[in-house]
This record gives structure tokens, sequence and C-alpha cells, in this order.
């Protein structure tokens, strides 16, 4: 939502969806898309309070309940299953913090995501938050210093698709750029081709929709990368102020970034007076 994606505070939206949504339920019990949109609510409300340093646990628990129900009620409704499979997916980007085994939540949320893009095989949606849960899983294999491989060529053919079902989805291009992030980090000597091609997505997702402001925290990594390998003094001083100037930029436009992108900015920092 707006809120999240520029750092601000969802809660009152939040609740008065809540509300509203409750009335739609007490007037009608069995129909599943009340239980559904408030299995959202409660679900941003959960990552929010995640990325505040919050605990999400209370609401987490309570979307689990509604999206649950919402399938109970309709087994053949595509968006409770995807929406669940973001719970159980967050679940892991918890544990994994935490230095906890996540398998557990990244297989409930592959298997959930799956159910969904079988019952509506074009939800393009589903095939991004496909690809960012095995971007999750890469990072898990890479903390094991096991090989992220699958789990990256995995992410790369479910992005695709949703680049083909809607080439004008700036959050494609984000997890593209993300995809290649990680790539530029986990293969140096794939580095440079990595960073133009991140730089190059990052730029698509916000030129597609400005408010994408972590494309822009991206973009200071990209540089930063970029940095690390440069040998000339000079020129490295000035990719680090570059990389300082856009990640400052960035996290103070959407101060629920830090937790991700905090170290890149400590990082430049020094770099700038070498």
């Amino acid at each position: 939502m707006y809120e999240m994606s520029r750092g601000l505070d969802p809660r009152q939206a939040l609740t008065q969806a809540q509300t509203w949504f409750q009335k739609v339920l007490n007037l009608n019990p069995n129909y599943p898309h009340p239980y559904n949109n408030l299995g959202n609510v409660l679900r941003i409300r959960g990552e929010y309070e995640w990325k505040r340093g919050l605990n999400p646990e209370s609401s987490l628990q309570a979307a689990t309940k509604y999206f649950t129900q919402a399938i109970k009620m309709n087994p053949q409704w595509a968006y409770p299953y995807h929406n669940l499979g973001l719970v159980y997916h967050l679940r892991s980007e918890i544990a994994l913090e935490q230095s906890l085994n996540p398998d557990e939540d990244l297989r409930r949320a592959r298997e959930l995501l799956d159910k969904a893009i079988r019952l509506k095989p074009d939800y393009q949606e589903a095939y991004v938050n496909r690809g960012r849960l095995e971007l999750t899983a890469a990072k898990w294999a890479v903390s094991r210093r096991h090989s992220p491989a699958r789990f990256m060529e995995e992410a790369r053919r479910a992005l695709d698709k949703a680049r083909e079902l809607n080439p004008r989805d700036g959050q494609v291009y984000l997890t593209l750029a993300a995809w290649n992030r990680y790539q530029a980090e986990w293969e140096p000597q794939r580095r440079g081709g990595r960073i133009r091609q991140g730089l190059d997505m990052a730029a698509r997702a916000l030129k597609l929709n400005p408010g994408l402001i972590e494309a822009k925290a991206l973009q200071g990594v990209f540089h930063l990368l970029q940095a690390r390998d440069s040998k000339d003094r000079k020129g490295r001083r000035e990719l680090a102020r570059r990389a300082r100037r856009i990640l400052a930029e960035a996290l103070r436009e959407n101060p629920l970034l830090e937790r991700e992108y905090r170290k890149f900015l400590d990082e430049a920092a020094p770099l700038t007076r070498e």
C-alpha cells in the first residue's frame, strides 16, 4: 500500500479498513471475500510491525486464520492461497533474520503460491512473489555456504514470466534489480555485467513507479559495489559518494528500508574519505 512504500505508518488506514471489512463480514459471514480482505489488512500490519522492530506474531496469526477460512469457503479461489503464501514468506524472512531455519515456512509459501498459479495461470503478482520467495531461499542457501544457483534460476524463471504477463509493472523490475544485486554479490567474476543490468532494472522500476523507493536504494548498492571493485582511488571515492548520497536519500524518503540498507550506507561513508 502507499503508506508502506513511502515509509509512512499505515496503521490508522489499516484499522479503518479492518472496521469496514468486519462490518461486511458481519452482514454476510458466508461470503469468502471479507475474510480474504481482513487477512490482507492483518498481513500488511504484520509486515509493518516487523519492519519497525515490533512483534508481528499476533497480526500474522490472525491473518492466517482469515485466509484459511477463505480457502475453506472457496477452495478454487486463487487469491487467499497467494496471500497466505505471503504470510509464510514473511515468516521465512523473519526466521532468516533471527538465524533460525526457514525451510518449513519456505516450503509452505512455495506450495501456496504454486497452488494460486495453478488456479489462475495468469496471476502476474503471484509470479513476482514466487520470484521473491526464491531470492529468500537463495539467501538461506548462501548463509549455509551452499550454492544459491537453483533458487536463483527458479526466481529468474518466475520473474521472466511476470514480465511477460505485464511488462509495465514496476515491481517486476524492482525484483529483477534485487536479483542482479545478489548475483553481483555472489558472482564476483560477473559483477560488472550484473551491476549494469541491475542499474537498468532499477531505473525502469522508478520510471514506471517513482514511489518504489527501494529501487533507488538498490541503485546506491550497485554504485557501492562498483566502488568496492574500483582500483582508482579517486574513482572509488566518487562512486562511494554517489552511493552514499543515493542511499541516504532513499532511507530518508522511506525509513522502513533502514533494516535492509543501513549497512550499505555505513559501508559507503569511510570509502568517501580514502
